[in-house]
């Protein structure tokens, strides 16, 4: 994964969220989306945004190419577009082209805690509203991370899990699940009190001997994104 300052990442955001819109052909939409793609496979976020782009915005695609392909009239269709299905294969780029961006800008705040410690100590959210924020994404896959644990361990006892029965043993593994829930977080604010997680200095993750070459880098595809929409 590459590693990117997040000042850089919200940079080449701004860049190619203003090319996309900038964009009035469909080839050029593509092109700017093919860039986005790179950004988000050297940063490790490709894998993702293809789910995004499956299961969020193929049902846009479809709406959209029945409503300007088929009951809006044709006239109505922006020039230099030549018929409504290319004009709703672009609207739909400009969606997932701005969903990449964003992920592009966000996931890695999520996946990595010391770029996510790092951005809240340079935007000044490194007190208590860091905290509720860090709490509030490591929660969930905390919650999915014991509950597939507690239902292995049940798995390897003998019990039922999945069916009729496996409804009937929700309540056994619910219970164990909220305790440890409990104590985890009660563990978490003491440490977090007395140790001052958040308010530490970060520590350095960015590769300094790769950061010129990445910057040049990625403005070199914002600057062709801005090209290609103008």
């Amino acid at each position: 994964m590459l590693l990117l300052h997040p000042l850089i990442r919200l940079a080449c955001a701004v860049v190619f969220v203003a090319a996309i819109f900038l964009a009035r052909d469909l080839m050029a939409a593509s092109l700017i989306y093919l860039a986005i793609l790179f950004l988000l496979t050297i940063s490790n976020s490709a894998s993702p945004h293809m789910r995004f782009v499956a299961f969020v915005t193929a049902p846009l695609l479809v709406a959209l190419a029945i409503l300007w392909g088929w009951i809006i009239d044709p006239h109505q269709i922006p020039a230099p577009h030549p018929n409504g299905l290319s004009y709703a294969v672009f609207l739909w780029l400009r969606i997932v082209a701005v969903g990449g961006i964003l992920q592009f800008l966000f996931l890695p705040l999520i996946t990595s805690p010391n770029h996510l410690r790092d951005f809240l100590e340079r935007t000044g959210l490194s007190g208590s509203a860091g905290t509720l924020i860090v709490t509030s994404i490591v929660f969930l896959p905390e919650v999915r991370r014991r509950f597939l644990r507690i239902v292995e361990s049940r798995k390897a006892q003998g019990h039922v899990v999945s069916g009729i029965r496996g409804l009937l043993e929700l309540p056994t593994i619910l219970m164990p699940l909220v305790s440890s829930l409990l104590d985890s977080a009660t563990t978490r604010a003491e440490l977090w009190s007395h140790r001052g997680i958040l308010n530490r200095k970060p520590a350095c993750v960015v590769d300094h001997s790769r950061m010129q070459g990445t910057i040049v880098l990625l403005f070199a595809c914002a600057s062709l994104a801005m090209s290609v929409a103008t």
